[in-house]
């Protein structure tokens, strides 16, 4: 007893010893760790661990499955930080995938770290979703110190276990294009101004990051280099590298280097890109670099190297058909943007502490490309998918603004599929055939559909003629949302008519136009129709633009203007005469920005201006000189030194003269107007925005429609006047909208569908399901409708389609070619199942079935699947073999 009750207190101790060493580092010598243990390229089977101390030790990792079995032991080494100072690093070899690992950092001093876990990568064939954070330039900002800390344990760590799962290490990497340092070469920010910040995550999710322009300059590249241990397979070490985790491959570069560096870093990329094409392991690319190739915060921060970068990206993904994005930083705010004819997105993941990049505070542009811009602090959440249907989501957590702080407030998000299905290709409506003012110019097309889809954005083109890769005059591209300057320019746009103002021709002019879902898959071109350009414009004025080319010197103007000869200053040459205007500066007084203008006196046409029918058609030729600088002109109108209206701003943004016009309503009371000329620089010490042939004539013209058509009568007042509306006399049906499974004309196109059932009949003499001709209603199958084939035939479905319901007859066949797609969007009739076949199905390509009520396929004939099957969200059985039936499955059949 004596005994006993003298050990009980050790083994006290010893417990409260082990507990005290697990929670807490101990240091029982003058070693201490200047940096925490942090993970580096994270495998399946092995992981970097590196962390610093403050003199020349000897260290090793003890790891192992579970928090009590630290078996194995990993030595490190280490190199010179600063002074006394050591980096260290240990591979931990021979580890299993898809495992939960336990370490501790121990010097042989005696200091020792906290005890971490990490969880090794799955094996790629496991087809393992993935986690990712994204954010940029947490660069210290000496008014908000701690912003950086802030964002990781407020808003990055508490968004892990809301949004991932309940451990740190359910997320797989933490993306970082750059800028970590204010100043790379001074060694202390590292541990002062990042690492301190970050360790309540480090030591648990790996770090991915690529150097800014503040690690390399100014001698902190080596720095960055000692610091990371990124995969070894670029061709420039350290600066350029890629890592597979799962279904994404992930491509770091660096976009400081110089020409030769960024020359390798291009044909490695290529190299890579090539590989990842052939790779049935990756669905998607995600590549970091610093610079933006365009900014709307911060032009002058643009990069021709990430331009290069994006081509390639953008080759890639029409190539391959996989998705890429490009994450950037330097502008300290967010972006999102896409490629137009490509599905990769662009996405500035800043800022994560450095100082904001305000709206108004340096040079901004309005980019297409782009549709939201966001002044704040945050950073990004993508989820991936992997398997048979690869997706990624991103997620952009907002923090606030150094004004007001938000608790990870969502500002965006967005889902892109790799195996999309088109939206429907939409319908030119008007004009069609049409004689249409020159100053009226809208085109309507028809409503969106797309199954489960929202319309994202159109694409628009006119041509002379209909080849529009060679004729080709104008074309537009609108998104659903532009939020630029705190403003969504496109809120009150539906994306289903678009208008143009600088039109000029008297050829036959020929339009179409295509629609995109919020997936970023663009539907077929709409079948392209003609108009012509007519009616009569009287000009009540000559040129109101006194010295309007230059050739006066700058009399008449003033502001930041200069009348240039022949190419004086190593301009460029006028696009008429002998001079023309340069503004922002040329040969003197360079500036950012460059502000010109013109006053006309409009008194002397009052009493026309006062019949409300008199508008002003303003213009000019502009270019700059190697497409960066942006020349622009646009008009106030002005009513006793007051302006009551400005117009639209006229650009343009190549080094090719180019005629901007703009046609704009004179308010009847206005009595004078001003004409501005505005030079931005972009690049160069040049301001290089040109103008010349600057005009603008009062005209008075006819009233644009107000409908579409000629009749000028809507009686319902749904846009379409009663000569091409064939009931004007009730608004939801017009030559825009979709047809309805109700036995009208919905479309006006001369056609009423057959209700709710429609049968094939063959009647159009081939197999194609395509063909209006070969159903019963004379149009194709509406998503509506229950589809019956039963007429002993052969059916091929070569494009995506969509149904509620197919039954199909013995004695016939339904193919599903390599390229076509049947959607069955099951709602059941009387208990049926939505897919009865009785005869052959063959599914070459694929086959969607959702939403049924009760069955999903019966087969009581034959179901052959040579390729894809995808069900999902079926009451009872999915599919059920009747007396005689049988199915093939030689394809994938995925149950969701």
């Amino acid at each position: 007893m004596k005994n006993n009750f003298h050990n009980t207190p050790i083994i006290y101790c010893t417990i409260l010893f082990f507990v005290l060493s697990f929670l807490c580092p101990l240091a029982l010598s003058g070693q201490t760790f200047i940096v925490q243990p942090y993970l580096q390229d994270l495998g399946q089977n092995e992981v970097t661990i590196m962390w610093e101390t403050d003199i020349e030790d000897l260290g090793s990792v003890f790891w192992g499955t579970g928090p009590f079995d630290l078996n194995n032991e990993s030595t490190s080494v280490s190199i010179v930080g600063s002074g006394t100072s050591r980096i260290h690093t240990s591979i931990l070899p021979l580890l299993d995938p898809a495992t939960k690992y336990y370490y501790r950092v121990v010097m042989d001093g005696g200091a020792q770290s906290r005890m971490y876990t990490f969880k090794t990568l799955e094996l790629p064939s496991a087809e393992q979703n993935s986690q990712f954070i994204a954010m940029s330039d947490m660069q210290r900002d000496g008014s908000k110190p701690d912003k950086f800390r802030e964002i990781v344990e407020e808003g990055v760590i508490p968004i892990v276990y809301s949004e991932i799962g309940d451990s740190l290490y359910d997320l797989e990497g933490i993306l970082i294009p750059g800028d970590l340092v204010v100043t790379g070469g001074n060694y202390a920010q590292w541990k002062d101004h990042f690492f301190s910040k970050a360790d309540s995550i480090t030591p648990n999710v790996p770090l991915y990051p690529v150097p800014g322009n503040h690690e390399y300059f100014g001698g902190g590249l080596p720095n960055f280099k000692k610091y990371f241990s990124l995969p070894n397979n670029g061709s420039i070490i350290e600066e350029c590298w890629y890592k597979d985790i799962s279904n994404v491959r992930i491509i770091g570069l660096n976009s400081n280097s110089g020409s030769a560096d960024q020359n390798t870093q291009l044909n490695w990329l290529s190299e890579v890109l090539d590989s990842t094409c052939d790779d049935a392991f990756i669905d998607f690319v995600f590549a970091e670099l610093h610079h933006p190739y365009k900014s709307e915060l911060w032009t002058p921060g643009e990069s021709s190297f990430t331009e290069k970068v994006v081509d390639s990206l953008e080759q890639f993904t029409s190539t391959c058909g996989k998705a890429s994005i490009h994450f950037f930083g330097h502008t300290h705010g967010y972006s999102r943007g896409q490629s137009r004819d490509h599905k990769h997105l662009w996405i500035n993941v800043a800022t994560a502490g450095g100082a904001i990049d305000n709206w108004g505070e340096f040079p901004n542009a309005d980019y297409e490309e782009f549709v939201k811009s966001q002044d704040e602090y945050g950073f990004v959440l993508i989820d991936v998918v992997a398997g048979d249907d690869p997706t990624f989501t991103i997620k952009r957590y907002g923090r606030g603004d150094q004004d007001v702080i938000q608790d990870n407030v969502l500002r965006d998000s967005l889902t892109v599929l790799n195996n999309d299905i088109a939206p429907q290709t939409p319908l030119a409506i008007f004009p069609a055939g049409d004689t249409i003012l020159p100053y009226c110019i809208t085109l309507k097309a028809s409503d969106f559909y797309g199954e489960e889809d929202t319309h994202q954005a159109s694409h628009w083109q006119v041509a002379e003629g209909s080849n529009f890769t060679d004729n080709l005059l104008t074309e537009s591209w609108a998104q659903n949302e532009n939020f630029y300057n705190e403003i969504n320019t496109q809120s009150n746009d539906d994306l289903t008519d678009q208008s143009f103002q600088n039109i000029n021709s008297s050829d036959t002019l020929f339009w179409r136009v295509r629609y995109r879902n919020q997936n970023l898959e663009w539907s077929e071109w709409s079948v392209p129709v003609f108009f012509f350009l007519g009616g009569n414009i009287d000009t009540l004025s000559s040129n109101l633009v006194m010295n309007g080319g230059a050739e006066n010197d700058i009399q008449n103007w003033e502001g930041d203007i200069e009348a240039l000869e022949l190419g004086e200053c190593n301009s460029v040459l006028p696009f008429e005469d002998d001079f023309n205007f340069g503004v922002g500066g040329i040969c003197q007084n360079e500036s950012d920005e460059g502000i010109a203008s013109q006053m006309i006196d409009l008194t002397s046409f009052q009493s026309n201006i006062e019949t409300g029918k008199i508008s002003l058609s303003f213009g000019a030729y502009m270019r700059n000189f190697s497409g960066s600088d942006v020349p622009e002109i646009y008009v106030e109108l002005i009513d006793k030194d007051i302006v009551v209206e400005t117009s639209a701003v006229l650009s343009n943004t190549t080094s090719t003269w180019t005629e901007q016009n703009q046609i704009l309503i004179v308010p009847e009371e206005v009595d004078s107007c001003r004409i501005i000329l505005k030079g931005t620089r972009n690049a160069g010490s040049d301001n290089d925005s040109y103008f010349d042939k600057i005009y603008a004539y009062l005209i008075d013209v006819e009233d644009c429609p107000i409908c579409f058509g000629s009749q000028f009568i809507d009686s319902d007042a749904d846009g379409f006047c009663s000569d091409i509306d064939c009931n004007d006399g009730d608004g939801t049906i017009n030559p825009a909208a979709l047809e309805l499974c109700n036995g009208i004309d919905d479309n006006c196109d001369g056609i009423a569908d057959s209700g709710n059932t429609v049968m094939w009949t063959g009647a159009g003499g081939n197999s194609s399901w395509s063909n209006p001709l070969n159903w019963n209603q004379q149009m194709v199958p509406l998503p509506c409708q229950h589809v019956i084939i039963d007429n002993t035939s052969s059916v091929v479905v070569n494009a995506a389609f969509e149904c509620l319901s197919l039954e199909l007859a013995a004695s016939n066949q339904l193919e599903i070619s390599t390229e076509g797609t049947l959607i069955i969007n099951g709602q059941n009739v009387n208990g049926n199942p939505s897919c009865n076949i009785n005869g052959t199905m063959i599914i070459n390509g694929r086959c969607d079935l959702k939403n049924s009520q009760v069955k999903g396929f019966e087969v009581g004939g034959i179901l052959i699947n040579n390729n894809k099957i995808n069900i999902e969200k079926i009451n009872l059985q999915s599919i059920t073999l009747s007396s005689g039936g049988r199915f093939d499955n030689l394809g994938k059949t995925v149950l969701k």
